[in-house]
């Protein structure tokens, strides 16, 4: 479990997995994915709810 502690957000909580990557035996991918429907994820829409619009995007 990793914890990281944001500045705006508070205690985010993440469980990982620890892939091996086959072309190279020296590296490993961590992926980090909050639980659904966990305070994380909720936290998480809230910051990303936050970004700006993309340049244009209005334009269409």
């Amino acid at each position: 479990m990793k914890r990281i502690q944001h500045p705006v957000a508070g205690l985010l909580t993440f469980p990982y997995e620890t892939l091996a990557v086959t072309a190279d035996p020296e590296q490993t991918l961590l992926v980090y994915t909050p639980e659904p429907g966990s305070e994380t994820a909720e936290r998480l829409a809230l910051l990303g709810s936050w970004t700006s619009p993309t340049v244009g995007a209005d334009r269409a």
